[in-house]
């Protein structure tokens, strides 16, 4: 599971219930990108893996992020994964493409905990919307 500090509004908001389930939770965000204001939907959740007797046999965790515009059938999706195994897409969200990025020391290392998340002035979020997912046995995604 990530980090507190490393969590962005949308994982936060994420929570487990009693079964153990993700529930979906969307929220709404700005960002300011080299002058430019994004507003933004993000949306976290879990989508659930059947097998061929219907049986949820996975939970795929997922944030996605959506640029507010009013013509969506012309932005472009990218589904962003990272490697595992045991890796969750959190290097790539964080650390590359997502809207929000940790900001590292000036030698480009990790500063010790807590670290500090700022706007990502490198997001691909400018031209086309974002779903990170974790392989299945990384980040909130597991087998069931």
């Amino acid at each position: 599971m990530a980090n507190e500090e490393t969590k962005t509004e949308a994982e936060k908001n994420v929570l487990l219930n009693e079964n153990e389930k993700i529930e979906t939770k969307k929220t709404k965000h700005e960002l300011n990108v080299n002058g430019t204001k994004l507003k933004y939907s993000a949306t976290a959740g879990v989508i659930e893996i059947k097998n061929k007797k219907e049986k949820v046999s996975a939970d795929i965790f997922y944030v996605a992020y959506n640029l507010d515009v009013e013509d969506k059938k012309e932005r472009p999706v990218t589904f962003v994964f990272n490697g595992g195994p045991g890796s969750s897409s959190v290097w790539l969200h964080f650390g590359a493409v997502g809207p929000r990025r940790i900001l590292l020391n000036d030698d480009g290392t990790v500063p010790a905990p807590p670290t500090k998340l700022v706007e990502n002035d490198y997001t691909w979020l400018k031209f086309t919307d974002l779903v990170f997912i974790d392989p299945v046995g990384t980040g909130y995604s597991q087998n069931t």
